[in-house]
């Protein structure tokens, strides 16, 4: 059995990242998503093992303590991890195991797994991303362009990535993910042009 491969999917809040999973799930069969652990209460509809595991504060620092994650960081008042063995166990299976994740945490599984397939989403206006962020209404506006203005900082980041893709269109990025893993996609040849003016795009 051909052993899969560890795939990140990253990019600024907002960019769309679930939605583009959620779709490539639906397309290859050969792709499944990571399942992290946390530390946080089920909510109602979720499914242990499936949408998390649920662990307790003192399981999470064990498995900190034992270097059991790929990464881990805490967020609006939980915690959250990739476990490594997880990880490594549907790889064995043959799966190729999509982690969708913000930039920090791409960095750091990037370090520990750089044989990981890595692909950056960039929105194609910084207009755009706001309004995604905005019209989803997770949040008040407030948190919204607080989570807009850090997307700033962490567009330069995108060359730190093996791919990096314009999340336009749904179906058109997609195509590219899965061109990307066969080995037959390029980058934009205006990749800087392309970064340069979205970090010009401040007056909105």
């Amino acid at each position: 059995m051909t052993k899969g491969r560890l795939i990140i999917i990253s990019g600024p809040s907002g960019i769309g990242k679930g939605t583009v999973c959620k779709e490539l799930f639906k397309q290859d069969d050969s792709l499944v998503p990571s399942v992290s652990w946390t530390t946080r209460e089920k909510r109602k509809g979720e499914e242990e093992g499936v949408t998390y595991f649920y662990r307790t504060d003192e399981e999470f620092d064990r498995m900190i303590e034992s270097g059991g994650f790929l990464e881990y960081a805490g967020i609006y008042g939980g915690r959250y991890g990739t476990p490594r063995d997880y990880v490594e166990k549907r790889m064995a299976e043959g799966k190729n195991v999509i982690l969708e994740i913000e930039t920090k945490g791409a960095m750091a599984v990037m370090e520990k797994a750089p044989e990981a397939v890595s692909i950056y989403l960039l929105p194609p206006t910084m207009r755009v991303l706001r309004d995604r962020l905005v019209g989803r209404g997770r949040e008040g506006y407030e948190k919204a362009m607080e989570r807009f203005r850090c997307a700033y900082g962490e567009i330069d980041l995108a060359r730190a990535y093996r791919y990096v893709i314009v999340n336009e269109d749904l179906h058109d990025t997609v195509q590219k993910i899965e061109d990307a893993l066969r080995g037959a996609y390029r980058n934009p040849e205006d990749l800087e042009d392309r970064i340069r003016i979205l970090k010009e795009e401040t007056e909105l």
